[in-house]
């Protein structure tokens, strides 16, 4: 149980082969990670967390917990069930019994409210026995939290112990001078600008794709080496964000499809209904991989 969830945690894809989850490319894909991070976080979006069933999530959550207990991470667990009855019962399955936090969103098959959340958010924290991370994502959930009321539902419900930021405009500076919640960065293309301002924690699917760069690129600005770690972002890290950036929400695809070609996954077979790459798309992927790779080959 992590009581003030912080630092680096690589928020993961799915690993599938033929519909199920592929255990031996979750294993590679968190003994690459182990050395360079602090936790993983397990099922959330960006793990397709929403087109899986219950008995699938427990799959799924059973083969991380597995590979992270053997590394020693912690994991945080995303809930993004629209459901309170469904998300009440994968935090009380006993696979869920390995999380160190859960990250909630709010219920959002319609534009969640405030009020909605609300009851949400209590009754899947009374049956975690968890600390939440509240997720701040309206892109999603169709609610946007300054603050403030963030501050206040945390007031409300006590088990709410950090955010994960994943959108722009937000008062990091403000939250973080108040000092009673821990804040992730969690907006990939801002990454840099949310981190610096006084985030607690990264939270992004780009740590799964360049780790190491991620440790030092943070390790400098916990150390306030902010020029030095400008640096590393914006040669080793920032290409590999914008490419997944795409005109459909296929980023997921395009995380998976750097990992096949990296050699940690063996598949980049998403789930049913999660967009895929148009060619071209997958051809700027490629490219954007191959820059990569060749400026690390030179890089001193």
């Amino acid at each position: 149980m992590m009581e003030h969830p912080e630092g680096l945690f690589a928020v993961v894809p799915t690993p599938l082969k033929d519909g199920t989850v592929d255990k031996p490319s979750v294993e590679r894909l968190v003994t690459r990670l182990a050395p360079h991070v602090d936790g993983l976080t397990v099922l959330g979006s960006s793990g397709e967390s929403g087109y899986f069933s219950l008995a699938e999530r427990q799959s799924i959550l059973a083969a991380f917990a597995d590979a992270a207990d053997r590394h020693g991470l912690p994991t945080i667990v995303g809930v993004t069930h629209p459901s309170t009855r469904a998300g009440k019962a994968f935090v009380a399955c006993p696979e869920a019994a390995a999380a160190s936090a859960f990250l909630v969103l709010p219920p959002s098959y319609y534009p969640a409210t405030l009020d909605a959340t609300e009851r949400h958010l209590s009754a899947v924290g009374e049956a975690a026995e968890r600390p939440l991370v509240y997720y701040e994502i309206p892109s999603l959930s169709g609610l946007s939290l300054g603050p403030a009321e963030l501050l206040a539902l945390a007031e409300k419900i006590p088990r709410i112990r950090a955010v994960k930021i994943s959108k722009v405009g937000f008062d990091v500076e403000g939250l973080a001078a108040d000092g009673r919640l821990r804040i992730f960065a969690g907006y990939d293309e801002i990454l840099h600008e949310q981190a610096a301002e006084g985030c607690h924690g990264v939270m992004a699917p780009v740590v799964a794709l360049c780790p190491a760069a991620c440790r030092r690129w943070w390790d400098c600005l916990q150390g306030g080496q902010r020029r030095r770690a400008y640096a590393i972002f914006a040669a080793e890290i920032a290409p590999l964000c914008w490419m997944m950036v795409g005109p459909d929400v296929d980023f997921i695809a395009a995380v998976k499809r750097v990992l096949r070609k990296q050699g940690v996954l063996a598949s980049d077979e998403t789930a049913p209904g999660v967009p895929t790459l148009s060619r071209s798309r997958a051809r700027h992927v490629d490219e954007v991989l191959e820059h990569m790779t060749a400026r690390m080959a030179v890089a001193p």
